[in-house]
C-alpha cells in the first residue's frame, strides 16, 4: 500500500513537471533560428517549440520534444491512477527522448541557446529523473513479489 502511494506521488510529480515544460515550450522564446544577412550580419528569430517554422529548417528537435513532452504527460496522469510495468516503460521511454530532444539544439552552437530553452531541459531532465526513480521502485515490487509469493 505504501509504495504504491509512493509511486503515485511520483508519477504526480512528473505530471506536474511535465505541465510546466509544456508551458515553457508554448512560450515564443524556446527555440532560436539564426539567419545569416549578405552584409556578414547574423538575425535571432525565436519561435515556440510548437511552430514547425524551426522544423522546416532543419531544427526538428523543439518540436519532437514537445510532442514527446504531451507523450509523457500523458503517461504520467494515466500512471497516477494506474501504475503497470508497460506504461512505466512508456514513460521513461517518453520523458528520455523528450529531454533528448530538446538538448539538440545544442548541435547547432551556443547562438541556438535561449533561457527558457535550458529551463525546458531542465525541466525535461527532472521528468526523466523522475520516471526512472518510479521505474525503479516498481521493479523492486516485481523483485518482491517473485521471491515471497
Amino acid at each position: 500500500m505504501f509504495r504504491e502511494r509512493v509511486l503515485a506521488a511520483i508519477a504526480l510529480s512528473g505530471a506536474i513537471v511535465a505541465a510546466s515544460a509544456i508551458v515553457l515550450e508554448t512560450l515564443p522564446d524556446g527555440t532560436v533560428l539564426v539567419f545569416g544577412l549578405g552584409d556578414g550580419g547574423i538575425v535571432r528569430e525565436a519561435y515556440p517549440y510548437f511552430s514547425l517554422v524551426p522544423y522546416g529548417f532543419g531544427n526538428f528537435g523543439p518540436f519532437l520534444a514537445a510532442i514527446l513532452t504531451c507523450a509523457a504527460l500523458t503517461v504520467s496522469v494515466l500512471s497516477v491512477f494506474w501504475y503497470h510495468k508497460w506504461i512505466a516503460a512508456m514513460w521513461v521511454h517518453f520523458s528520455g527522448g523528450a529531454f533528448i530532444c530538446s538538448l539538440m539544439p545544442i548541435w547547432f552552437g551556443v547562438m541556438h541557446l535561449t533561457a527558457v530553452g535550458v529551463a525546458i531541459a531542465l525541466a525535461l531532465a527532472a521528468e526523466f529523473v523522475l520516471a526512472l526513480s518510479g521505474w525503479r521502485i516498481f521493479a523492486r515490487k516485481i523483485e518482491f513479489d517473485k521471491i515471497f509469493h
